[in-house]
This record gives C-alpha cells, sequence and structure tokens, in this order.
C-alpha cells in the first residue's frame, strides 16, 4: 500500500501542515501569527523558538507514525504468511486491518485538531477587558 512509503505519508502530512496555516491565516489575518509570539512579550523570543519547533514536528510526527505502522504491519503479515504457508494467516489479516482502520483516525483526528486550533479565535486580551 502506498501509506507504508515515507514518500506518501511526508506528501500527505505536508498537506495539512500547509492547510492548516492558511486556513489560520484565513480565518484570523495576521492575528494568526501573534499566537506564535505567546501571551506576554518578554517570552516571545523563547515561545516563536518553541511554536516553530512544534509547528515543524507534526508533519514529522504524523507521516512516520502512519508510515512505521503501516510498515510493520505489512512486515508481520509477511513473516506470519512465509512461515504458515498452507494456512490462510487470518488473525494477522484482521490484526493489519484494525491497524489500517486505527491509524487511519488518528491520522484524521490529529490533521482535525492542528486546523481547528489553527482557526480558533485567540481574544485572550478582550476577554479581560
Amino acid at each position: 500500500p502506498p501509506t507504508d512509503s515515507l514518500n506518501t505519508t511526508v506528501a500527505m502530512s505536508l498537506v495539512i501542515f500547509f492547510a492548516t496555516h492558511i486556513f489560520g491565516l484565513k480565518e484570523n489575518g495576521l492575528g494568526y501569527l501573534k499566537h506564535f509570539l505567546g501571551p506576554v512579550l518578554l517570552l516571545a523570543p523563547l515561545f516563536l523558538v518553541i511554536e516553530i519547533i512544534s509547528n515543524l514536528a507534526r508533519p514529522l510526527s504524523l507521516s512516520i507514525r502512519l508510515m512505521a505502522n503501516m510498515f510493520a504491519d505489512h512486515q508481520v503479515l509477511s513473516q506470519v504468511s512465509a512461515l504458515v504457508r498452507w494456512l490462510v494467516p487470518v488473525a494477522p489479516m484482521m490484526l493489519g486491518f484494525m491497524v489500517c482502520i486505527v491509524q487511519t483516525l488518528v491520522f484524521c483526528i490529529l490533521s482535525t485538531v492542528y486546523i481547528s486550533m489553527a482557526i480558533a479565535h485567540h481574544d485572550h486580551e478582550e476577554a479581560h477587558h
């Protein structure tokens, strides 16, 4: 399957990465970039570094998690199939099916969370007045 290749999962993760920031900018304008600086101006350089690392780690973790789980699942299935050639390895196939469903859900849920965090309105200053 395509998702046991890092090329495919990185491409999918980059689509989510760019969509997150495009939707964040579209919804909040340039105010979206203010959340990268944190709540206190004095700590803005530290928050900026942390936010950049955090945002760059998201596509990395999405792509590696999906690829590694799919690759491992197919390796297990191929090894069990090699050991038990005459019997259909139903248990590993069912387990692989469950892994596919769970990994798809995790990828979609994390993507949704990232986008929803980007489009959320951060009206901290207005709430205190």
